[in-house]
């Protein structure tokens, strides 16, 4: 059983004061994968003004982490861009054994302002024909109100982080624990609320390997 992880994550002009915070805890999240790597694939989307695929159904111990080169927060927030052409484009390429799941997550801190192929229309009735069936799941994780009303216009569950500074890295810190727990059958909700109680209490903090 495999269960593939689609990693959409915002690297617009306003994720530069976390830069370093989001490539530790996206870093870690993924060697902590590794432990059990067969288990895991692993399709990676940032976005800025424009949206740029890390790696495609790549294994976990293979899957490029997050360096000062190729994570350099600028320009916009082409949100639904990366989330439409994200969650679609993985749609096509696979075809999901027994067992197999998807859990996409999704990480922004901003509000969508620079999208050119997708609206919110379009997203939320794709991610509403995905969500909850045939092995799709989908989390959002939100820092302000911007990006959580964001959320609540695509529909995902939200696990809504504050702006701390070792907010990213916290959240990441859970990430592994609650993908472990989605891909052994708890639901996407009950994922969801540990996250958020993990946050509240402080979470794993991951270390910055760029």
């Amino acid at each position: 059983m495999t269960t593939h992880v689609l990693l959409i994550t915002d690297k617009s002009g306003s994720m530069a004061p976390v830069q370093t915070d989001v490539r530790g805890g996206y870093n870690t999240y993924l060697d902590n994968l590794s432990e059990d790597a067969d288990n895991w694939s692993i399709t990676s989307v940032l976005f800025d003004t424009y949206v740029t695929t890390l790696c495609e159904t790549t294994g976990v111990s293979d899957a490029p982490r997050l360096t000062v080169k190729n994570y350099q927060p600028g320009g916009n927030t082409a949100l639904l861009d990366a989330v439409g052409t994200g969650v679609s484009n993985l749609e096509k390429r696979l075809t999901l054994g027994d067992g197999d799941k998807v859990m996409v997550v999704i990480q922004t801190d901003g509000e969508e302002n620079s999208s050119r192929e997708w609206t919110y229309d379009a997203v939320r009735e794709l991610i509403d024909r995905l969500d909850g069936k045939n092995g799709w799941g989908f989390l959002f994780i939100g820092q302000g109100p911007a990006a959580w009303e964001a959320g609540r216009r695509l529909g995902t569950l939200s696990v809504n982080s504050s702006l701390g500074k070792m907010s990213n890295r916290n959240t990441y810190g859970a990430m592994a624990t609650a993908s472990r727990s989605y891909a052994s059958g708890q639901a996407m909700g009950a994922v969801a609320d540990f996250m958020e109680e993990e946050h509240r209490k402080g979470g794993t903090l991951g270390e910055d390997k760029s």
